[in-house]
């Protein structure tokens, strides 16, 4: 199976750029990626800030794998 050509940080940057106000075709050619790849980006991380996509970053002391992270049964934010 084939990778992932962009992380979801680069996504959810691409789709600030949207919101912004740049065009879908400019988009689409700066990417080089299809239209449908953006609106279905747009379903899945519509309105989430780049520092909600990664879950192994929500607090800098902890550096877990994802897996190990998520296995986790209650999560606590870490205080600030």
């Amino acid at each position: 199976m084939k990778g992932k050509r962009f992380t979801e940080e680069q996504t959810i940057s691409s789709l600030k750029e949207h919101e912004a106000g740049a065009k879908m075709s400019d988009l689409v050619r700066k990417h080089n990626v299809s239209e449908q790849s953006i609106y279905r980006w747009k379903s899945k991380y519509g309105g989430m800030e780049v520092s909600e996509a990664n879950p192994e970053c929500l607090c800098g002391k902890f550096h877990w794998p994802v897996s190990r992270y998520l296995s986790q049964s209650t999560l606590v934010s870490c205080p600030k």
